[in-house]
This record gives structure tokens, C-alpha cells and sequence, in this order.
């Protein structure tokens, strides 16, 4: 089988899972860093032959055919990462490497430009456009990073041959006029769906985008297949998103929200264990499994995994996991506790989407009458598209409460991929 004919098995995952159930939003696993030691393919869990979690011999239960790998660290090197990571079957979503650029780690250079894009046409299903965000190095030159976006998004378009779904990029610096004015910018570029950034520590921005693609009924156009939120994903993110899709099902059922961060995998370096949702802060339980003889646990016992048969869990216990040492942490305990995360991650993708999903007098159980406000002007967006941004700036106040209130319950002692990153 050609190489291009097994990166097409990766679309067909999403149609199959689509119409087998509710379509749910789409987590996107972003471990490139990972990804060297995932070549070689000769790490088992217990009696599982494989870390690999895309592998068919992973437990079916937990297995995930998705994952997000970044143009920066691959589009100059030789071989192919797809194969050597045993990806074929997989839907692989390729970041363009923009934030690298803007966080300095990747030099721009417009030389390099033709190497990203053939690199993700060759090697990803769903790729963004190489737009430069306007943040950390390039924070407060919204214009200049604009202007190089604008050149970019143009050079995709005329080039892309429809191997890769391309998505379009909006960004922002510090309000969300600025989305209006990247918009009018790029809105002439015909691409497969949206990546949307700037919605980080401002929730309420990623409902500013849904208003604005509304009031432009660029959600009625068939060829936008994708909304992507890029490396937001607390639960409050994961609510929002739900909440989208299930108003994308009734509507715009052609449309799939998906989102990406490396956050599962980043918080064992802080000694993070996520166990479950915190619906009251809106941010993740954690055990803080640090160094051993500083947290006192019973060696021999398991860990309290809220998961039935999670591969990890089922397989270490707290003896297991007190080779952490916190200066060099091993790769061994990275991986199991960024593993147990990432599980969790995705399971709570399930919990969120079926609580959506369950019905307004279920929702008056879990959350404040601010949330069901929220959650009601986002159904009523959907509902009377051509009136989407009045009902946004009729609710700014509650979103941007909720937005605020989020952040300051988030425990900072909890680091997250985020907040390294923004």
C-alpha cells in the first residue's frame, strides 16, 4: 500500500467513529518530544507489548488513532516519521511549527516555508496554515505577524493539491476586535475549517470566534470540516467545546471541533497524577507524586485510579512510581503518569460530552446558574446565527466573570502546558 493511501485510513477513523455515535469533539495528543523513543517500539506495560496507544495491540479500550505532530522538529530531517512510529492507520494532525517561530525556537526564515508545507502535505490528514501568532517573541506586532501570516496563508492556498485538509488561522494579541481585522484579511482563502489560537487564559474568546464564523456563515460552507482550538484544555475549554459540537450535530453536522496540548505529558515533570474532573474549579485533581520519602504512601498499594483496566494504573503501583526523583526525572515514570494523564484526558472528553448532551435539568445539578446562562446564549448563537455577535456582546460581562473566575481558581502550585507556553 503507498504511503498516501495509508494516510487516508487516518479520515476514514473519523467518518467510522462519526457515524457509530454522537459525534464527540477530538483530542489531539501533542508528544513530538516523545516521539524518539516511541521509533524503536520496544517498551511494554505489564503484558501489553507496546506503549505505542494508536497500536492495535493496545487495549482497544484505550486506544487512541490520533495524534498532533509539529512540522518544526520534522520537516527538515530524513526518513519518515509516520512509518517509523508505526502511524499508518492514524489521523494525524500537522502543527505548521508558528508558535516555534514565535517562541524562538525556530528561526524564520522564508526559505523554510516550502519545506513545512511539503512535509505536511506529505505527511498529515489535517494540517494548519504557517501563521506566526502574535505572542512572546512576537508579542505586540499583531501587524507584522499579520503581514507574514497573510503571505504564507496565501502560499498554502495556491499550492495545497488536496492531499491535506488545510485549516485557515485566526489569531489575536490583546483584544478580540483583532480577530475581525486577521479575519478580513484571510477570509478569502478557501481552506477545510478553521485553527484558532488566542483562546488560552481567555475563554471567552473562543465563543467570540463561534459568534463571528456564525454571523459570516462560514460554519454553512460544506468545505469547513474542522474548528481547531489550539492548546487550551482545561475542563472549562473542554465544556465550551462540547457545548460547540453539540450545537455543530444539530446544525452544521459536516463541522468537528478538535483541540491538541502536550499538558498529560508535561505534568509529571511537576509530579502531577490526574485523577478526576474538579467541577467546581474547572481544572483537573491532581496527586503530587514527587520524590520519594517526601510523600508519604504505602509502597505496595495501588493507586486510587479512577479508570476501570487503565493500562497503567492496572500495572505499577506507588513503588513503581516513587522512582521519580525530580532532578532528571526518569523517562520511565515520564511516561507512565504522562500516560495515566492522557487517559484521563481523553475520558473526560466522554464525561463532559455526555453531560452536554444529557439535558438542561441534568446540567442544574452539576453547575452555577452563570454556566447554564453561558451555555444557553451559545444554543441561542446557533439558533439565530445572523444575531450571533449581539448575543456575544449582550453576555461579554458573564463570559469574561467566568473567564476571570476560572483563573483564579486554578491552582498554580499546578503547572500546566499552557501556562509554560504562553
Amino acid at each position: 500500500m503507498k504511503l498516501e493511501e495509508k494516510i487516508k485510513l487516518g479520515i476514514k477513523e473519523i467518518h467510522k467513529i462519526n457515524k457509530m455515535q454522537q459525534k464527540k469533539f477530538i483530542y489531539f495528543p501533542s508528544f513530538s518530544s516523545k516521539l524518539s523513543i516511541l521509533k524503536k517500539d520496544d517498551m511494554s506495560i505489564g503484558d501489553i507489548p507496546t506503549f505505542r496507544f494508536w497500536d492495535d495491540r493496545f487495549p482497544e479500550k484505550f486506544r487512541h488513532k490520533y495524534f498532533l505532530i509539529t512540522a518544526a522538529m520534522f520537516f527538515n530531517k530524513k526518513g519518515n516519521i509516520i512509518e517509523e512510529c508505526g502511524m499508518e492507520g492514524c489521523c494525524i494532525f500537522g502543527d505548521s511549527g508558528g508558535f516555534q517561530v514565535a517562541s524562538g525556537v525556530l528561526q524564520w526564515d522564508i526559505k523554510i516555508r516550502e519545506q513545512i508545507f511539503n512535509w505536511l502535505q506529505d505527511n498529515c490528514q489535517i494540517s494548519m496554515n504557517l501563521d506566526i501568532p502574535p505572542k512572546i517573541n512576537y508579542k505586540g506586532k499583531f501587524r507584522e505577524c499579520l503581514d507574514i501570516s497573510y503571505d504564507n496563508i496565501k502560499y498554502f492556498h495556491e499550492k495545497q493539491s488536496g492531499k491535506t485538509k488545510f485549516l485557515n488561522v485566526l489569531q489575536m494579541d490583546e483584544a478580540e476586535e483583532q480577530f475581525d481585522i486577521w479575519y478580513n484579511k484571510i477570509k478569502m482563502f478557501e481552506f477545510n475549517g478553521w485553527g484558532i489560537g488566542g483562546t488560552l487564559n481567555q475563554h471567552y474568546n473562543a465563543i467570540y470566534i463561534i459568534a463571528l464564523l456564525l454571523k459570516n456563515k462560514e460554519l454553512d460552507k460544506k468545505l469547513c470540516e474542522y474548528i481547531h482550538f489550539l492548546g487550551a484544555t482545561n475542563p472549562f475549554n473542554f465544556l465550551i467545546y462540547a457545548v460547540i459540537q453539540k450545537n455543530l450535530n444539530k446544525y452544521y453536522p459536516h463541522c468537528t471541533v478538535t483541540t491538541d496540548s502536550s499538558t498529560p505529558m508535561l505534568q509529571p515533570v511537576y509530579g502531577n497524577w490526574a485523577h478526576s474532573i474538579n467541577y467546581k474549579n474547572w481544572n483537573f485533581n491532581y496527586l503530587w507524586v514527587g520524590n520519594k520519602g517526601t510523600v508519604k504512601y504505602e509502597e505496595e498499594a495501588k493507586l486510587p485510579c479512577i479508570l476501570e483496566d487503565c493500562p497503567i494504573c492496572s500495572n505499577i503501583n506507588f513503588g513503581k512510581i516513587a522512582e521519580y526523583t525530580g532532578k532528571g526525572h526518569s523517562t520511565n515514570f515520564t511516561l507512565h503518569v504522562g500516560y495515566h494523564n492522557f487517559f484521563i484526558f481523553l475520558k473526560s472528553v466522554d464525561w463532559i460530552s455526555n453531560l452536554v448532551d444529557s439535558g438542561n435539568d441534568v446540567l442544574k445539578g452539576f453547575f452555577t446558574m452563570d454556566i447554564l446562562n453561558m451555555i444557553k446564549s451559545i444554543d441561542e448563537m446557533f439558533e439565530k446565527p445572523e444575531d450571533a455577535l449581539r448575543i456575544f456582546y449582550k453576555n461579554k460581562k458573564l463570559y469574561v466573570k467566568l473567564s476571570n473566575s476560572v483563573e483564579k481558581m486554578v491552582d498554580k502550585n499546578i503547572i500546566t502546558s499552557e501556562e509554560l507556553f504562553a
